[in-house]
């Protein structure tokens, strides 16, 4: 049976979210500051709700994350765009809108409203 020849050569039943970081970490290997091709955005299609589903509370490692041109980079790279009425920063690079707002900051992507609060605090500091 497959479930047999599966098993037999080492086919997993269920990806550990662990797993579905690494393929992530290999996108971003492969094609670091490239975007990626459109099978690997329909396996990142595939994949964000799967880790969405089983988030750990402790990551064990480093999270990768599409920005809005499918480049893969580090997830404490990106912004959330929380605050959509503002300007967007030109420093400022932003997490793939599939990726849901309560998913991508416990993945430590950080929202554009607190990032905005850090530069106003920053600046009054050293008024």
């Amino acid at each position: 049976s497959r479930k047999m020849f599966a098993q037999a050569v080492g086919v997993k039943e269920k990806f550990s979210t662990d797993d579905l970081f690494k393929a992530l970490f290999q996108m971003y290997e492969d094609y670091r500051e490239n975007p990626v091709n459109d099978q690997c955005k329909a396996v990142i299609h595939e994949l964000i709700p799967l880790i969405q589903d089983d988030l750990p509370s402790q990551l064990s490692v480093e999270v990768m994350l599409p920005d809005t041109d499918f480049i893969i980079r580090k997830a404490n790279d990106l912004s959330y765009n929380d605050a959509p009425w503002c300007p967007h920063e030109e420093d400022c690079v932003y997490v793939h809108d599939s990726i849901p707002r309560d998913c991508a900051l416990k993945l430590g992507v950080k929202p554009v409203r607190s990032r905005r609060l850090d530069v106003y605090s920053s600046r009054k500091e050293d008024n």
